[in-house]
């Protein structure tokens, strides 16, 4: 079996992605880019250009992203203007229009390649994309496996660790399923302010568990 352990499926970069806003996520791409190796050209005559007018050398951080106007093109482009200029960074294949790629795309490219089995990573830049990887590991189980997306600055804040507790206890349930053999719904989440361990409880069906250690 052949696997891809780095593979990406996201919604429409020129919007949120998953972020609080469309804000955020243009400044994770500005930041990503900072350092690429892609192409970059000068959009009036295609002249080589580069991307350090995107950020200050004496500030690597967030703080030292430049107002660029950074924004996402078509056809695989990101694009800046600076001194009056704009300019292009070709991220993408130049056949790639839009800047999306719904789960579908993937199994093309995992056909054609002979790929058997793929991780759907969720890297900020490329999107907060833990609920649209778990959307297409639902669809496509023995295709895909999701990862979720964990904001590493904010990871010990309430509202990232409920993400944490969502992401867990639907792998609980996926873990459950696979050893009952039949579908199951959590009855309780941390999400929806539970805050102990019940076990799995209310499951499809005629089965519940009230003491998972029994298994």
């Amino acid at each position: 079996m052949i696997i891809d352990c780095h593979a990406h499926v996201f919604t429409h970069w020129i919007g949120a992605c998953g972020h609080p806003t469309r804000d955020v996520h243009n400044r994770y791409l500005q930041r990503m880019i900072t350092r690429t190796v892609a192409s970059t050209f000068r959009a009036r005559d295609g002249a080589q250009a580069d991307t350090k007018a995107l950020y200050r050398t004496d500030d690597p951080g967030w703080s030292g992203l430049t107002d660029v106007d950074f924004r996402v093109g078509r056809f695989g482009q990101l694009e800046f203007t600076h001194a009056g200029e704009d300019h292009v960074i070709q991220y993408m294949p130049v056949g790639m229009q839009e800047m999306v790629a719904p789960p579908e795309l993937m199994l093309a490219q995992m056909m054609y390649a002979g790929v058997d089995h793929c991780l759907l990573q969720a890297g900020g830049s490329y999107g907060a994309m833990t609920e649209m990887n778990a959307f297409a590991q639902q669809q496509y189980p023995d295709r895909m496996t999701g990862m979720m997306h964990v904001d590493e600055a904010k990871a010990g804040t309430e509202a990232e660790l409920a993400k944490v507790d969502h992401a867990i206890c639907a792998l609980e349930r996926k873990m459950f399923e696979k050893v009952l053999g039949r579908s199951l719904r959590l009855s309780q989440c941390r999400l929806d302010g539970h805050r102990s361990f019940a076990g799995v409880t209310g499951v499809h069906g005629a089965s519940a568990i009230s003491n998972p250690s029994s298994l």
